[in-house]
């Protein structure tokens, strides 16, 4: 492994020297320099792949390491004779390394082989996790902007699952059966809510014929018209379509209903029905028309160009599917008032004004037809889709064929059928993202080509008839010459209602010319009904896995020859060491690594390692993986540090906890010979760690689990809060109050004055009406403060996600915090979750400092994590013994001993057995259903890597439950800690 080398060392001839034996080592130096600050100006100006800095001074040479290391610059140091302190101050500036001086070629080798390989491992661990911080991006604005759609469609739309909950409603649902049908949460709330008749107005609506439990069922239902009435009203006559939604594996995931309000239409059709009896095949021909009504669609981006239309907005506009076809034909149409003939001017026109952000119903066109001739009269309604910022994403508008007004129920079934299809076709995607995804309908036409897809075959070319896709894509099998033929297409397959799975290709075009290799699987599209619609193929980049086959398979072959240098190498060595060539093969075990072990070399593969020696985590119980020993990662080029294990087989009964380290080995080219390891015993200073220690050992929980977890208590107590402002709506006495001072007024319009005057009723009215707003004053006041906490939890949210951004770029530091508010606002995130639940809580701080210095929103989120588990302790006590629990409390006592502050967290709650408190810390370990085990893991990492202890107390089941953590002050020396511990 060649690298570019910069010395920093204040002694020339050493400095020589050492660029004569880096050489020969196969590596460049790219410059020397002083230690000190020149140094690190050199880094600057060099970019070197790695840093030696001599510690002689030490002061100099930290420093230079100090900097260069901000240069993200591995540094290892030259050390002689140095003291402690020197030590502790190089320690501190995390160093991939050290080498003895004067170093022999060996040590500097592997010294300098290990650095490299962990920085080029630590930056392509940065990037991996910066691919997926974007692509989780571009996932959640696609979503949102699909919601925004669903949500601005004129079309009333409400969703089930299988089980009945509502899982969706949009604004226009509200409009048609009001605003408290956002309170209900199941089909058997909404139906028991309204009195629903059948469309002869008599007959009650059995609520298994209603369209969505049907849907819900399996069963499409079009055009079903009943009445919804409540209190007595007259009512509304209601027309809806249901269709199930189902996965493309024919499951079924619950129904789709879309309703329209023909309350109107019915209205006519009774006026029209008292007239003269000529009219009635006129009505019932209305009334057939109604039954067939339908919406057109088209949805305009930003820049008012449309991104999506459905089938009825294509007649209309006589365009076929091609969007640029319907762009061109849409906006070439010539347009006019139907108010005065007035030419409609380009920027008068519906895209243009949803495109400035306008929001506007019932604008009614025309254009003149020639075939035949006549005129086409259009109603169009539009609204603009908004970002979560505010910001213009673009629009949508809704167009209604007025002239042939009676077929809009029939084109509503048709919208709500290829809503489901796009709908099934998305989740398709969704179920493959990150990956190519091609869809095609029956007729061979693309109706998705993703970006992904695009960057590895090309982009989609139009009208190219699926005859021509081999040659147009230059796709061809396996041995890279033969052209793949149509038959044998995964996409072909799938429009055949044929499954493929992992098919290799190879591509090979003008955006490839170096051809690419994928894998891709095919899958069929079909409708509700099971007939087939098309086909969907994802695909993936295999060229360098296949590559690296190859690579490895080569590698291997040379290094099998090679295996026998290092048996002699470790043989008086006190610690245990252990090698392995490139195949994971063991060659080499002196006897300290038997004895600690229990038995020498086996020929069991590295995969049965863990089973043979009996590797465990240290909690002794949880096995160890083998592909994660550190003898595993070394010969796959992977150094460790410190792995803390535990090895318990036949021959060592009582076991023995090692601490190991391992690294590969490399011949003079840089490639894999090999690994090795060192194992120390440990056993006797684990046997006196702390329960909480012992924990830990399996280490840390990704960062993306920890955010998760902390924004899914905030996002928990911002649904306690809307879910308190819904309970306040429910029955509301204050409008019912209103309404009836309403009813009162209306019924004496005619006699106003005189009610007023002569009425007892009447001459209440006013101060009945005062006291009305006094009241509604007081309501708003306290549903003020409810959206308050919500925002202010909203806030928190965002909070955490920055502080888990800057956590990862390492910018987090500690400040000042206020101790008391600090604990006061995480209980107050909970605030409306104690009160449902009707616990008492207090905060106690009389004997800590008014003042500590911590990372503000670690510290909070470990509270609220904290606060949450006491909440559901309550919880499950008060559902294993009903109402004879008692008086539930919480309570937080903050305190300073010995330099160190002591927090408890203390519920009664469920309490802890005693077989359970040696595993709560683990990670994914939890008793609750559903429980995800990420909190009290997530509590514990902060408090250990901010050098203090948590400790459960606990004195049995039903007896309560005291989170105990201890943190260090400032000043306060550093309780000490393994590196497994964290």
């Amino acid at each position: 492994m060649n690298a570019r080398i910069l010395i920093a060392s204040d002694d020339s001839a050493a400095a020589r020297a050492l660029t004569d034996r880096l050489r020969g080592l196969g590596h460049t130096v790219c410059g020397a320099a002083s230690a000190g600050v020149g140094a690190a100006e050199r880094a600057a100006e060099l970019r070197p792949d790695l840093a030696l800095v001599d510690l002689d001074p030490p002061a100099g040479g930290v420093e230079a390491g100090a900097r260069i290391g901000g240069l993200d610059v591995p540094v290892v140091y030259l050390a002689g004779d140095l003291d402690d302190d020197a030590l502790r101050r190089a320690r501190e500036t995390d160093p991939f390394g050290y080498v003895v001086k004067p170093p022999d070629d060996r040590q500097l080798r592997l010294t300098l082989d290990a650095a490299l390989a962990r920085h080029a491992g630590d930056r392509r661990e940065r990037e991996r996790r910066d691919a997926e911080r974007r692509r989780l991006s571009a996932q959640q604005e696609r979503g949102d902007f699909l919601e925004a759609v669903v949500e601005n469609l004129a079309a009333p739309v409400m969703v089930a699952d299988r089980t009945g909950r509502i899982v969706l409603r949009n604004r226009a649902l509200l409009d048609v059966f009001g605003g408290e049908t956002r309170q209900l949460s199941d089909l058997a709330q909404v139906l028991s809510q309204y009195e629903l008749l059948e469309a002869d107005e008599r007959t009650p609506l059995a609520g298994e014929h209603a369209p969505l439990s049907l849907a819900m069922k399996g069963t499409s239902a079009d055009a079903h018209m009943f009445v919804r009435r409540r209190g007595g009203t007259d009512g509304l006559h209601i027309v809806s379509s249901g269709r199930p939604l189902v996965d493309l594996r024919g499951r079924r995931l619950g129904g789709v209903v879309v309703v329209r309000d023909i309350s109107h239409q019915v209205r006519v059709e009774r006026e029209l029905s008292g007239t003269v009896a000529s009219l009635r095949d006129q009505t019932a021909l209305m009334e057939s028309v109604f039954d067939s009504m339908s919406d057109a669609l088209v949805v305009f981006g930003a820049d008012g160009r449309s991104l999506m239309f459905n089938r009825r907005a294509q007649k209309i506009v006589g365009a076929g599917p091609d969007p640029a076809e319907f762009e061109r034909v849409r906006e070439a149409r010539q347009y006019y008032y139907s108010a005065d003939g007035s030419p409609c001017p380009q920027d008068e026109r519906a895209a243009a004004r949803v495109a400035r952000g306008e929001t506007f119903d019932d604008l009614e066109l025309f254009r003149v037809t020639t075939s035949p001739p006549g005129r086409i009269f259009l109603s169009i309604s539009g609204r603009p889709l908004r970002k979560a910022d505010g910001g213009f994403r673009g629009g949508i508008v809704v167009f209604r064929d007025v002239t042939k007004d009676r077929q809009r129920e029939a084109r509503l079934r048709d919208l709500a059928g290829e809503l489901a299809e796009r709908k099934r076709a998305m989740e398709t995607v969704f179920d493959s993202i990150g990956e190519g995804v091609v869809a095609v309908d029956e007729h061979g036409q693309f109706t998705l080509f993703n970006r992904s897809a695009e960057a590895i075959v090309g982009k989609a070319a139009a009208n190219v008839a699926p005859r021509e896709w081999a040659s147009t894509y230059g796709l061809f099998r396996s041995d890279r010459t033969s052209p793949l033929p149509l038959e044998d297409m995964a996409i072909s397959r799938a429009m055949r209602g044929q499954e493929t799975d992992n098919a290799e290709v190879f591509v090979r075009n003008a955006s490839r010319p170096g051809g690419t290799l994928v894998s891709i699987n095919g899958r069929p599209l079909r409708d509700a009904g099971g007939r087939l619609k098309g086909g969907v193929i994802t695909f993936r980049d295999v060229t360098e896995l296949k590559e690296a086959e190859t690579r490895l398979r080569r590698t291997t072959e040379e290094l099998r020859q090679k295996n026998q240098f290092m048996d002699m190498v470790f043989a008086s060595i006190s610690d245990g060491v252990v090698v392995a060539d490139a195949k994971g093969r063991l060659t080499v075990a002196n006897r300290s690594a038997e004895r600690m072990v229990g038995m020498g070399i086996t020929d069991d593969d590295s995969a049965d390692w863990a089973e043979v020696y009996g590797t465990f985590f240290p909690d002794e119980k949880t096995p160890f993986p083998s592909d994660r020993l550190p003898l595993v990662r070394a010969i796959q080029g992977e150094p460790t540090d410190d792995v803390h294990l535990f090895i318990r087989n036949p021959n060592m009964p009582e076991g023995v906890h090692v601490s190991v380290s391992g690294r590969p080995i490399r011949d003079a080219a840089g490639d894999l010979t090999g690994g090795v390891i060192v194992l120390h015993d440990v056993t006797r200073v684990v046997r006196s760690r702390e329960i909480v220690t012992q924990a830990f050992a399996q280490g840390r929980l990704d960062v993306i689990d920890t955010v998760l977890h902390n924004i899914g208590n905030a996002i928990n107590s911002v649904a306690v809060g809307v879910a308190t402002l819904q309970e306040a709506t429910r029955d509301d006495e204050l409008l019912a109050r209103f309404t009836a001072l309403a009813g009162a007024v209306s019924a004496h319009r005619d006699d106003w004055s005189d009610w007023l005057r002569n009425d007892p009723q009447g001459r209440d009215a006013f101060p009945f009406f005062l006291a009305l707003v006094e009241d509604l004053r007081s309501r708003n006041g306290s549903w003020s403060a409810t959206v308050g906490r919500v925002s202010e939890r909203v806030r928190h949210i965002v909070d955490i996600i920055r502080t888990q951004e800057s956590f990862a770029d390492g910018t987090v530091e500690r400040k000042a915090v206020k101790l008391r508010p600090a604990i006061l606002e995480a209980v107050k995130m909970l605030e409306d979750s104690l009160a449902k639940r009707g616990i008492s809580w207090d905060v106690e701080c009389a004997d800590a400092p008014a003042e500590v210095l911590l990372q503000e929103s670690k510290f909070h989120q470990m509270l609220v994590n904290l606060l949450k588990n006491a909440i559901e302790a309550i919880d499950a006590l008060a559902g294993a013994r009903g109402g004879d629990a008692a008086e539930p409390r919480i309570r937080v006592v903050a305190s300073e001993r010995k330099e160190r502050l002591v927090i408890d967290v203390s519920d009664n709650g469920i309490g802890i057995s005693p077989d359970r408190l040696p595993r709560i810390f683990n990670a994914g370990y939890t008793t609750k259903d559903g429980g995800s085990g990420i909190g009290l893991h997530s509590v514990a990492n902060y408090v250990i890597a901010a050098g203090g202890s948590i400790e459960p107390l606990s004195e049995g089941v039903g007896r309560g439950t005291t989170m105990r953590v201890t943190l260090r002050l400032p000043g306060a020396p550093e309780a000490p800690r393994n590196r497994a511990d964290a």
